[in-house]
């Protein structure tokens, strides 16, 4: 994939636009933490907003059921594999 993009203490990884998520998929945030797309909550023209359950490094589910990702549709996120 050529779309890489630099997660703190991750290093490079694989990304694409978050338009082209699908429920049940991982993103990867800095630090090792990660969210999994339960639904699209909104979309714009512009923007996409996900409702998501939030897990730490280690695995724990931090949050669940959080409509908390707005993300320009365009904008490269990390794929947690």
């Amino acid at each position: 994939m050529k779309n890489q993009i630099r997660i703190q203490q991750m290093g490079m990884i694989d990304a694409k636009p978050a338009i082209e998520f699908k429920m049940g998929e991982k993103i990867q945030w800095n630090f090792g933490s990660y969210s999994v797309i339960k639904s699209i909550h909104n979309e714009t023209p512009k923007q996409i907003q996900f409702v998501t359950d939030e897990y730490s490094y280690n695995g724990e589910l931090k949050n669940s059921n959080i409509i908390n990702r707005r993300l320009g549709k365009q904008r490269l996120v990390a794929i947690k594999k």
